[in-house]
């Protein structure tokens, strides 16, 4: 029988995997840049980065059917829900919100640091 640290590993291990797929290549490659402050995802879908020494830029979109998967699957790493009970959560560094059929969430990388979304640490 397996013990329960064994089983949380492998459940974040999954975890893992389906967010990076939920997330795709670009947020990830962001999340790895040493240049990206902020990448926020907007109520309409559109997606936006701020580096370092430029303002915001579009960099697409996000069906909100993703995006609903992506801050449900954080929210379990975390041991929570994000719903329309629960609308709102602070994964530090990340806030996500869910309204209605429209999902939003905000990363900020710290200054000080590299440091990504601890799920994905």
């Amino acid at each position: 029988m397996a013990t329960p640290a064994i089983v949380q590993d492998e459940q974040h291990q999954r975890l893992e995997v389906k967010l990076r797929r939920e997330l795709g290549d670009q947020i990830l490659r962001l999340l790895d840049d040493s240049l990206t402050e902020d990448i926020l995802l907007n109520p309409d879908g559109s997606l936006w980065v701020k580096q370092m020494g430029k303002g915001f830029s579009r960099i697409g979109e996000m069906p909100a059917a993703q995006a609903a998967s992506a801050l449900g699957t954080i929210a379990a790493w975390r041991g929570t829900v994000l719903n329309h009970e629960r609308p709102m959560s602070i994964f530090d560094p990340c806030v996500c919100s869910t309204m209605a059929e429209r999902h939003t969430f905000k990363c900020r990388r710290n200054f000080n640091t590299v440091k990504r979304p601890r799920c994905l640490s």
